[in-house]
C-alpha cells in the first residue's frame, strides 16, 4: 500500500497533517505574542525605573519569574 494515499482528501494522513499545521501556527502565534508582551514589559520597567517610580517598578518585576519560565512547559 502506498503511503502517499494516506494524504489524499479525507484520509487520516491529510487530517493529521492539517492538525499538525494548526498546532504549529498556534504555537508560533503564542510565542510571538509572548515575546511582544515581554518587550513591552521591559520597556515599561525601564521607563518606571528611569522616572524614579521604584515601587511601581518593583510590583511589575514580580511578573519576571513567570516570564522567565515561558519555555519550560
Amino acid at each position: 500500500m502506498d503511503a502517499i494515499v494516506w494524504f489524499y482528501g479525507g484520509q487520516i494522513g491529510s487530517r493529521l497533517l492539517s492538525a499538525a499545521a494548526t498546532i504549529g501556527i498556534a504555537a508560533l502565534s503564542a510565542a510571538a505574542i509572548w515575546e511582544v508582551a515581554n518587550a513591552l514589559m521591559d520597556r515599561q520597567l525601564s521607563a518606571l525605573s528611569r522616572d524614579g517610580h521604584y515601587a511601581r517598578a518593583a510590583r511589575l518585576r514580580t511578573f519576571q519569574p513567570m516570564r522567565e519560565r515561558r519555555y519550560c512547559a
